[in-house]
C-alpha cells in the first residue's frame, strides 16, 4: 500500500541525492572554468578571493610561526585567479553537500518527531485504558463490598433467629 510505496522512495531519494553530489563536482568544474575565462568575474570575484585566501594563509602560517607580520605580498594574477576558482568550485560542491545534508536531517527530524507522536498518543490511550479500569474495578468492588455487607447482615439475622430458636 502507500507504507510500502514510501519505503520504496527513500532508497530512490537517497540515490538522487547522490547523482545531485555527483554531479556537483563537474558543474564546479565548469564555474572554476567560466570564473576564469570571464574577465569581470576575474577581475572583480575570483582574484580577489584568491588574494584574500593567500593573504589568510600567510598569516595563519606566520601566527603559528609566533610570527605577526600581517604585511603579505599579493600573488600574481594568475596564481590568485586560480586559486579563487578552486574556491569557487569547492564553496559551490560543500554547499550542495551541506544542502543536502541539512535536508536528510531535516528529513529524519520529521520522521523522529512523527513517531514520537505516535508514540506519546499510543501512550495516552494505554493510559486512559488503565484509568478506565481503574474505576471499573473499584466501582465492581464498590459492588461486591455491598453485597458482602448485605449477606453478612442477613447471616446476623439468620443467627439471631436460630439463637432465639434454641433458646426456647
Amino acid at each position: 500500500g502507500l507504507r510500502a510505496m514510501a519505503q520504496a522512495a527513500v532508497p530512490l531519494i537517497k540515490l538522487g541525492y547522490l547523482a545531485i553530489r555527483q554531479l556537483s563536482k563537474p558543474i564546479a568544474s565548469i564555474l572554476k572554468r567560466t570564473a576564469m575565462e570571464n574577465t569581470s568575474l576575474r577581475t572583480y570575484v575570483v582574484q580577489p578571493i584568491g588574494q584574500a585566501s593567500h593573504k589568510f594563509s600567510v598569516i595563519l602560517k606566520r601566527l603559528a610561526l609566533n610570527n605577526h607580520r600581517t604585511d603579505v605580498v599579493p600573488l600574481p594574477e594568475k596564481d590568485a585567479t586560480e586559486i579563487g576558482a578552486d574556491l569557487l568550485g569547492e564553496l559551490f560542491v560543500y554547499t550542495i553537500a551541506a544542502v543536502i545534508l541539512t535536508r536528510e536531517y531535516i528529513d529524519s527530524s520529521i520522521k523522529t518527531a512523527a513517531k514520537e507522536a505516535k508514540l506519546n498518543a499510543r501512550l495516552e490511550e494505554l493510559e486512559k485504558n488503565m484509568d478506565a479500569i481503574k474505576i471499573q474495578d473499584s466501582t465492581e468492588r464498590d459492588a461486591l463490598q455491598a453485597r458482602m455487607s448485605k449477606l453478612e447482615g442477613d447471616l446476623a439475622e439468620i443467627k439471631a433467629i436460630l439463637t432465639k430458636g434454641k433458646g426456647k
